[in-house]
């Protein structure tokens, strides 16, 4: 499995750049903190939600545990909230339904 990295770059592709590039196995979900300058990601892998600057320095893991496949994320950056949504799939009527559980989070702004 090749190794997994967050990058950023122009809107027309140019001046890529990796930001994120060691200890990430499965980034699901991404969202910009355009007040902070903060990016968020979910790794559905290690069932991790981390922060770090939009630079990449000052990574942390914001949650770690109870969290099952985490996929997506939004942001409330006037508020400091992060909605962090996984897919819990339930067999209803013999149909696999897709729910959306919601897990709020302050981080502490």
């Amino acid at each position: 499995m090749p190794q997994q990295s967050i990058s950023r770059a122009f809107m027309n592709g140019s001046s890529s750049e990796t930001i994120i590039d060691f200890d990430i196995s499965g980034p699901e979900g991404m969202a910009v903190d355009w007040l902070a300058q903060n990016i968020y990601w979910a790794d559905a892998v290690t069932n991790r939600i981390q922060v770090a600057r939009l630079n990449g320095s000052s990574r942390r893991v914001l949650v770690w545990e109870d969290l099952v496949h985490p996929s997506a994320l939004v942001l409330d950056p006037p508020n400091g909230y992060v909605d962090v949504l996984n897919y819990c799939g339930q067999f209803v009527k013999e149909q696999l339904r897709m729910d959306v559980c919601l897990l709020r989070i302050n981080d502490g702004r």
